[in-house]
């Protein structure tokens, strides 16, 4: 099937061999990174907006986590990627995990950035915490994810940010309902678990030590000794390393691919 993307693309000023693109989490769009202009500066740099996400709207497929990761591997083929450096946060955490087994010709590295795992079950009343009503349960959803919240709220354009993401959640509350039941049924979960068990290429798992969203425990035990796999822990982050420092973020996956590739 043909789609259309709604895509962010910053190149790089000089010419790269990498190409990096990243899948934003549940509820989120493209601009969920603040990485993003940093991480342009050393790779091309693409991200899409899921469907039923940002201002796409509710897709021509059931909320299917496989489909999802039809769609980005879509767009990786579509737009002739080559030498991906393949990034995903939480829900796109896990599948960048699926995607990579279906397009892994294209694939250099994979970055998971607390991914979705079977840990999301366990965190109490998360779902109403995910499904902000008002601007201040937005501000609460936020104060829950990220560590530091209070530096992360005198961030330039965070409040507008907030106001933009909470517009778009409400018009789209019903389909992300079923979304988020999906994400968290034990079908998705085996899929993202045998992805992450089949990986072959060389991969970064990102963590925040004070995820609340998607807890890393479990996921740390389940995969270690992998022979692909690395892990790096953000000792001041929360569910969003790639927000809340993305300096270090940015230099973490530079020296990955330095020493991995």
């Amino acid at each position: 099937m043909i789609y259309r993307y709604e895509e962010q693309f910053l190149p790089c000023p000089e010419k790269s061999l990498w190409n990096f693109v990243f899948i934003h989490g549940f509820g989120g769009s493209y601009n969920d990174n603040f990485s993003a202009s940093r991480l342009s500066r050393h790779f091309n740099y693409y991200a899409i907006n899921l469907p039923g996400h940002g201002s796409e709207d509710k897709p021509v497929f059931d909320s299917c986590i496989e489909e999802y990761a039809d769609y980005v591997a879509g767009y990786i083929l579509q737009k002739k990627l080559t030498n991906v450096l393949l990034a995903g946060h939480s829900l796109g955490g896990g599948l960048a995990s699926v995607v990579e087994n279906k397009v892994r010709a294209n694939i250099s590295a994979l970055f998971l950035i607390n991914p979705l795992s079977a840990s999301i079950i366990e965190v109490p009343n998360l779902k109403n915490i995910l499904f902000p009503q008002t601007l201040e349960a937005m501000f609460e959803l936020c104060r829950y994810a990220y560590y530091n919240f209070d530096a992360m709220r005198q961030t330039e354009g965070f409040e507008a940010s907030c106001k933009e993401a909470l517009e778009i959640q409400l018009k789209k509350e019903s389909y992300l309902n079923g979304l988020y039941d999906e994400m968290c049924g034990r079908k998705t979960i085996k899929l993202i678990e045998d992805s992450e068990a089949g990986i072959s290429v060389p991969t970064l798992y990102m963590y925040g030590r004070h995820d609340r969203i998607v807890p890393p425990f479990e996921p740390l035990a389940r995969l270690k000794g992998h022979k692909h796999i690395r892990f790096f822990e953000f000792a001041g982050s929360g569910h969003c390393p790639h927000n809340e420092e993305p300096e270090l973020f940015t230099q973490t996956i530079l020296a990955f691919v330095n020493d991995s590739l």
